[in-house]
């Protein structure tokens, strides 16, 4: 399973996601106006792609895409009067393994809003999940409406995989490789993604493979067990609401991560000359008390920053490395935040928090990716969402997960709305500008020098 948050670019790559659906494509979509969008989804409804689409039946739906004329083979449009509370809906599941979840409506105006998507792969069990919520839509507002059960033989593979398992504790390896011919031909044939698990066995990790058995069943039993379609919504929209908030936590960290890179290189890499001007300043001003003394504050408080940057120098990474870290760091988030855990386990989670967050600011990608492995190898963290099952629980979690995010959006805006981060992000190549602000700074330095001699 992979987790990935987008802020920026968020239209380009639904196209790129939608271009590799080769099955099937579910959306429920409030606002649905972008036209390069639905030009890819008519595209791949002519491939042979069996595309689903929920949106709301209003004027804003019709100002720019005529859904009636598209009702056609592989391509049914639902137009409902209101889809519901749940995320205003927007939501897309591609080939029953992919879904894109967040507060990005596939119109024209999102691109200029504070918006984001939220991209879990090869999770099939959620996937499904919002398949269920997509269906409960189609029952609710068309009841006449024949709806398909999905292709993936779960109960077939949920026996499957209990043999599996005995296999694995009797020891029984002859069994077992039968056992995996016919677990491994479903995972070519349907839309499970087992690779994980194939390879556990294969490499005789059994007391993993195991783990991950069991984690299998007891995730598909949950989801075939729905019986109340409010719980299973709420389960949903909590499941979603903790993807988003630490979808937001980590851009809120990233946001902060960048002001500190460019601060903490800015000491290194200018820190000294611009102390010699400051205690050049100083020297100059040294016959006139009050600015001398406020020459000397500057000086003081500057060498107390440049002592601090020195001793927590960053480390300095490719692009590449950049590249790898952050993805890394926003994937061990989605494993550890505190916020999406069991009470029982939010002491440890944070402990795990703080040490990734403590590495990622200090661009230390091993350490980054040895906090990430020990969270993937071990599964101690169970998700709130796994525990809670009355309605008025999961309403107040919903209600509590909401004004978390806001507040957290509230610290993004504000960042970027900061002056100090209006001047980094329009520094677009940061050796250019400290190789002409070093060379600004030496003839300062200059002059002062000249000026103080002459004086």
């Amino acid at each position: 399973m992979v987790i990935e948050s987008l802020f920026e670019n968020i239209s380009a790559r639904l196209k790129q996601e939608l271009w590799k659906a080769d099955k099937s494509i579910y959306i429920a979509m409030a606002w649905f106006t972008n036209v390069d969008i639905f030009n890819v989804i008519k595209n791949k409804a002519r491939s042979g792609c069996t595309i689903k689409i929920i949106v709301n039946d209003d004027d804003i739906n019709k100002s720019t895409i005529d859904f009636d004329k598209f009702n056609e083979d592989n391509l049914e449009i639902f137009k409902v009067k209101s889809i519901g509370n749940l995320m205003h809906h927007k939501f897309c599941v591609i080939d029953n393994k992919t879904v894109i979840s967040g507060s990005y409506n596939w119109s024209n105006k999102a691109d200029s809003n504070f918006e984001n998507i939220i991209i879990n792969q090869n999770d099939n069990v959620l996937a499904s999940q919002f398949i269920n919520e997509f269906n409960n839509i189609l029952r609710k507002h068309f009841p006449d409406h024949t709806i398909n059960k999905a292709d993936d033989p779960f109960d077939k593979i949920i026996l499957r995989m209990e043999i599996l398992k005995n296999q694995i504790l009797l020891g029984d390896s002859n069994e077992l490789k039968n056992n995996l011919v016919i677990i491994e031909e479903y995972n070519k044939t349907s839309n499970i993604n087992l690779d994980k698990l194939i390879d556990l066995i294969k490499k005789k990790k059994y007391t993993r493979a195991n783990i991950e058995i069991q984690d299998f069943i007891s995730n598909s039993r949950k989801l075939v067990s729905f019986n109340n379609p409010i719980i299973s919504s709420l389960e949903l929209e909590i499941k979603y609401l903790e993807n988003q908030l630490t979808a937001f936590e980590s851009e809120r960290i990233e946001l902060e991560k960048i002001i500190l890179e460019f601060q903490n290189r800015h000491a290194i890499e200018l820190g000294e000359i611009i102390l010699e001007i400051l205690k050049l300043k100083k020297n100059k001003h040294r016959n006139n008390q009050e600015k001398f003394k406020q020459a000397e504050r500057d000086e003081e408080r500057y060498q107390e920053q440049y002592n601090f940057e020195k001793k927590n120098e960053i480390i300095k990474l490719s692009n590449e490395q950049k590249s790898e870290i952050k993805k890394k760091f926003r994937k061990a988030t989605f494993l550890c935040h505190p916020d999406k855990v069991n009470d029982e386990f939010k002491e440890l989670a944070e402990e795990y928090f703080v040490k990734l967050k403590s590495a990622y600011d200090l661009n230390d990608l091993g350490r980054v990716c040895e906090i990430l492995s020990e969270l993937e190898s071990n599964n101690f963290l169970k998700l709130n969402s796994e525990k809670i099952t009355e309605v008025d629980l999961l309403n107040l979690k919903t209600s509590k997960l909401k004004r978390q995010i806001e507040h957290i959006q509230n610290e993004i805006i504000s960042i970027k709305k900061s002056k100090t981060y209006q001047i980094v992000y329009q520094i677009k190549d940061w050796d250019e500008y400290f190789q002409e602000t070093k060379l600004k700074l030496k003839n300062e330095l200059d002059y002062l020098n000249k000026e103080i001699s002459n004086s």
